[in-house]
């Protein structure tokens, strides 16, 4: 039996958890009653809701747009191959040329690959003009006017894989161009690609071109296609669309050549490719003034020892998130003060009118 003394009962109500949690508030309310709206603040509320969705707008379509990072790094791929991909017309019968690749490992000529002929005429009909026209003006805007566009262009990874139209019949007329294209597998090493006048024969540790000894030759040349590494991904290739048409015999271009091997990771792509520099030199060869040397288009090339890596860089969701809470957040506190300001300056403005009106009828 219990003791006799008195006991305590509570009679309130019992508090449930979703009350308890409620005394914590931190935000006390009004009541709708002492909530009195005015027109200001009816149109400070419409444009800020107008602010918030536009700066909405521009946060999501800078998370999307993502900014492109540019390392170096030492190309630890030296023993690997890298094709080059040549589209190439000089103004001489294929019967009087020959094209070959020499480098400093000392290979055979024949060891990296085989290059097209084609007889062709130097001059183009009017499709060929138009088409490499186009080539030329786009590559030229683009290499030299519109330097930034190539990030545009890394991430559209656009493929830009083309090719000459077929010459039209000449009626008859006598081919004096040869067409020369195709894909080698060069090594990592410097090597000089040239077309010089006489065909190629091979030999122990080296070749000759087999040639009459006579002057009077004409390398005028165009350049239709001349990359390294699989097929374009947003790549400038300077050398396309380059045409030299020689005023004068016997004619030497060399084009110096600077391959970099290039990784692209844009877009979920992993891409494996090359950029190159080029800077060219033409000189007359003239024996009797003596400029020596043999007369002829020299791609003389050499690959960089380090590697350009390019990749994707993005805000995360949660610094996403966090921006459009610092939005939310500033517009509204900021429109509550201007919207304070408008309205003090309204009332002042409208006490002034008020005790002017009571002078006046006084």
């Amino acid at each position: 039996m219990a003791s006799g003394g008195p006991q305590l009962r509570f009679r309130g109500k019992t508090k449930t958890p979703v009350e308890r949690v409620a005394q914590l508030d931190a935000f006390p309310k009004l009541r709708e009653a002492s909530v009195k709206p005015s027109a200001v603040g009816g149109c400070m509320s419409v444009a800020s809701v107008v602010l918030i969705m536009w700066l909405f707008y521009s946060e999501f379509a800078f998370f999307w747009d993502s900014k492109l990072s540019f390392q170096l790094s030492p190309d630890e791929l030296m023993d690997e191959k890298m094709a080059v991909n040549l589209d190439v017309t000089v103004a001489m019968p294929c019967r009087s040329i020959g094209a070959d690749v020499v480098d400093s490992t000392g290979q055979g000529v024949t060891s990296f690959g085989q290059l097209e002929y084609q007889d062709t005429w130097f001059e183009l009909d009017a499709g060929q003009r138009d088409f490499f026209s186009s080539l030329k003006y786009v590559n030229e805007y683009l290499r030299e006017e519109a330097h930034a566009l190539q990030q545009v262009l890394w991430k559209a990874a656009l493929s830009r894989t083309y090719d000459l139209p077929e010459a039209t019949d000449r009626g008859g007329r006598p081919f004096d161009a040869c067409r020369i294209r195709g894909s080698l597998e060069l090594t990592k090493v410097a090597g000089n690609l040239h077309v010089a006048a006489g065909q190629t024969l091979p030999l122990p540790g080296g070749h000759v071109h087999l040639a009459t000894m006579r002057h009077n030759l004409n390398f005028s040349h165009r350049v239709t296609r001349f990359s390294f590494g699989p097929p374009d991904h947003g790549v400038v290739h300077p050398l396309e669309g380059d045409e030299k048409v020689a005023q004068q015999e016997d004619m030497q271009y060399q084009y110096f050549i600077t391959v970099v091997p290039t990784e692209v990771r844009v877009r979920g792509r992993h891409v494996q490719t090359y950029q190159y520099s080029v800077r060219e030199v033409a000189r007359v060869i003239s024996h009797d003034k003596g400029s020596h040397g043999t007369p002829g288009v020299y791609f003389k090339y050499d690959s960089s020892a380090l590697r350009v890596s390019i990749s994707e860089e993005r805000d995360s969701w949660i610094q996403l998130l966090a921006k459009l809470c610092s939005v939310v957040g500033g517009v509204f506190a900021t429109s509550a003060v201007i919207s304070q300001k408008l309205q003090a300056l309204i009332a002042l403005f409208s006490g002034k009118q008020n005790n002017y009106q009571k002078m006046t009828n006084s």
